[in-house]
């Protein structure tokens, strides 16, 4: 009964030192609107059917530029939905096709193009460590849907394949679902933030799996 009184006793010291210190629960604490531009870095993962991998795509970069809206939810809890447009690219680096002309399949070069709408819908705990400054850790999930996706290449038009991979023919779904974890820093009413983000949907059609991952640096001003 004494020990169980004690333990108590502790709980209570230590969620009231937790709700009086600024460090986690500072009291400044208010919704806010904030701009935000990113660079990316896409990194695509291997191209897998039957049971077989193959590493067709190589990474490419990319940039976002939208709002988000920072909503403090309990202490420094906050919740930070977002929406922005993004402009991303990666590379076709391992293709063999060939036209019915040639004896034997071609390496073929290109460019993938994409542009599209992303929502982030992020949430995040706050460390106010210094005076108008903090760090975050971020986590949360990110839907993202494509407008256009586009290769770009002479050899690669050359041989008939698809150009408008948002097709049949193309192979390519326009809606992802990514998870991204990372950490925030907050100097006055400036940000950056470095977030990966990994993607959880096929973007192919089956037989064919493929899952798109960002890695990106986010800067932005907070109102």
């Amino acid at each position: 009964m004494r020990r169980n009184i004690a333990i108590s006793a502790i709980l209570v010291f230590f969620m009231s030192a937790f709700a009086q210190n600024p460090v986690f629960n500072n009291p400044d604490n208010r919704p806010y609107w904030g701009i935000r531009g990113s660079f990316d870095i896409s990194i695509p993962g291997d191209m897998e059917t039957n049971g077989y991998k193959v590493k067709m795509f190589g990474q490419g970069y990319g940039g976002s530029v939208g709002a988000v809206y920072h909503l403090p939810v309990f202490a420094n809890l906050f919740f930070e939905p977002g929406m922005s447009l993004y402009y991303d690219t990666y590379v076709i680096d391992d293709l063999y096709a060939d036209n019915g002309s040639s004896d034997s399949p071609q390496s073929v070069d290109a460019d993938i193009r994409k542009f599209g709408v992303r929502m982030p819908l992020t949430i995040g705990y706050r460390f106010d460590i210094w005076e108008n400054a903090g760090i975050s850790i971020l986590t949360g999930p990110e839907l993202t849907y494509g407008f256009t996706a586009r290769v770009s290449g002479d050899r690669y038009k050359e041989l008939g394949l698809p150009v408008n991979l948002y097709t049949s023919a193309g192979g390519h779904k326009r809606f992802n679902f990514l998870w991204g974890v990372g950490a925030g820093l907050d100097i006055n009413r400036f940000h950056i933030s470095i977030i990966g983000y990994f993607g959880l949907v096929n973007m192919m059609h089956s037989p064919i799996t493929l899952h798109e991952n960002v890695a990106r640096v986010a800067f932005g001003y907070n109102f």
